[in-house]
């Protein structure tokens, strides 16, 4: 009979090969963090445990495979077991005894502040220690330049947000113990006061921090803007001795602290802090006056609007069939006043109906020597010197004409009342509020209405428009 090979366990040396490959991977992750800290933390992460595994198992493990097929070539027994976890275990150990004597730091101190960082960077926490001294310089840096509250609140420590959001409620209170939201916001926070009570204790329990900053600001915005905070003026952000969640920097007040999952910055001395919050408020107090103050119109403003909206008002009169106030020829130069003229004279011939209102406009044509047929431009040019007269003459012999032409529509059924008339003619001045006003040179407007331009002209110390 055969005598049976005695098998020899594997499992010893699998474990001994992966404990020496896990303790190789974390002394190479540990010692590549100083450098890869600088990179975005998972990218980071990544690249050092692909790096650090291929070093610590898959370079041994293939060293290993190289060794024991050439062994079989030689025609020698190998126990590959052994092989492989002795290859495994001698590479890992040269890799741990080259970090002691050339790498960052000796293992006794690199280990306590680093080894964790590949779990801590894979996880999303972290870095702790001195691994995370390059980001809470950064994020300080950052901290201080910051100018929008919105972006301070995640970037400030707790006891900074709570001092920021002290600064802003004192200032926004003044003399004021109550003001619209204040006990709501302390009661929402634990802050429980009687009845006549301050709401708000100073100082502010430790126990308030980001949110309450939060609420803070949303309460400021109902009443004013979130401005831009100046920027922080030029500290020492040297870092100090680090912790494990605390990095102290150089300026008195100055540290980061590892909050909520992520490193923030406490941003100088409560108090330094709280006048931030004051001066925000007196920013947008500032802005808000400097808003209220508008440019006020040129002093021709008014009376270059009002002669444009006579003159409207009344030319939609004669054409809704309601005449013109008195005065109505004065909101014109003398030209634009005998160019109106014609063109009333225009509507007014052929539509007098009737026979008793020709004769006053019969008299009119030949009191002002007037041509037969419509004015034409060369017509009322010559008119010019007296065309306000002629145009209150016109007025006055087709008025009788306008209300004969309401009378009709009204025996017609067309419910439109001369009140009613009126009050288009209103509506059409109105379009005035909004037309643009333009000094081409003193004594000139220039008008913009409804897409229509027309002059408005200085004449003898009042303003007429020049519409022709």
């Amino acid at each position: 009979m055969e005598t049976p090979t005695r098998r020899t366990a594997t499992w010893p040396w699998a474990l001994a090969a992966t404990l020496a490959a896990l303790a190789g991977t974390l002394v190479l992750s540990a010692a590549a963090s100083t450098v890869a800290e600088a990179w975005p933390p998972l990218p980071a992460a990544i690249g050092v445990a692909v790096g650090s595994l291929l070093l610590a198992a898959g370079l041994p493990l293939g060293l290993a495979w190289f060794v024991i097929g050439r062994m079989r070539d030689r025609g020698m027994t190998v126990k590959v077991p052994q092989v492989a976890a002795g290859l495994v275990v001698a590479l890992d150990i040269l890799w741990i005894v080259l970090v002691q004597v050339g790498g960052p730091a000796p293992l006794v101190q690199l280990m306590p502040d680093r080894g964790t960082w590949l779990l801590d960077a894979l996880s999303g926490r972290g870095p702790f220690g001195p691994a995370a001294v390059p980001v809470v310089a950064r994020r300080a840096e950052e901290t201080r330049t910051e100018r929008s509250p919105d972006a301070l609140v995640d970037a400030l420590c707790d006891r900074s947000a709570r001092a920021l959001a002290g600064g802003v409620l004192v200032e926004l209170r003044g003399d004021d113990t109550e003001i619209p939201g204040l006990r709501r916001l302390a009661e929402h926070h634990g802050m429980v006061a009687a009845e006549g009570e301050d709401p708000l204790p100073m100082p502010l329990p430790e126990s308030l921090g980001r949110a309450f900053l939060v609420d803070t600001l949303d309460l400021m915005a109902g009443s004013l803007p979130l401005v831009d905070l100046p920027e922080g003026p030029t500290v020492d952000l040297v870092p100090g001795t680090p912790e494990r969640t605390r990095v102290p920097l150089g300026a008195e007040g100055w540290e980061g602290v590892y909050e909520d999952g992520a490193w923030r910055t406490c941003a100088g001395p409560d108090e330094a802090v709280a006048e931030r919050g004051r001066t925000l408020v007196r920013m947008a107090r500032a802005q808000v006056r400097a808003a209220k103050v508008v440019d006020l119109p040129p002093a021709w403003d008014g009376p270059v609007r009002d002669a444009l909206r006579t003159a409207i008002a009344g030319r939609s009169g004669f054409a809704l069939g309601v005449p013109p106030a008195s005065g109505w020829s004065d909101a014109f130069t003398g030209a634009g006043a005998a160019a109106q003229a014609g063109r009333v004279l225009a509507w007014c011939v052929p539509a007098a109906v009737d026979p008793a209102r020709v004769p006053a406009i019969e008299e009119l044509r030949t009191r002002w020597a007037l041509p037969e047929g419509t004015l034409d431009a060369s017509s009322t040019t010559g008119l010019a010197a007296s065309g306000r007269e002629l145009l209150a003459d016109v007025a006055t012999a087709c008025a009788p004409v306008a209300q004969d032409r309401v009378a009709t529509e009204l025996a017609s059924g067309i419910p439109a009342t001369v009140e009613d008339r009126r009050r288009w003619a209103a509506l059409d001045a109105s379009t005035v509020d909004r037309a643009v006003l333009t000094e081409l040179s003193p004594g000139e407007i220039r008008a913009e209405i409804a897409g229509a331009v027309v002059r408005v002209l200085d004449e003898g110390g009042s303003w007429h428009v020049d519409w022709r």
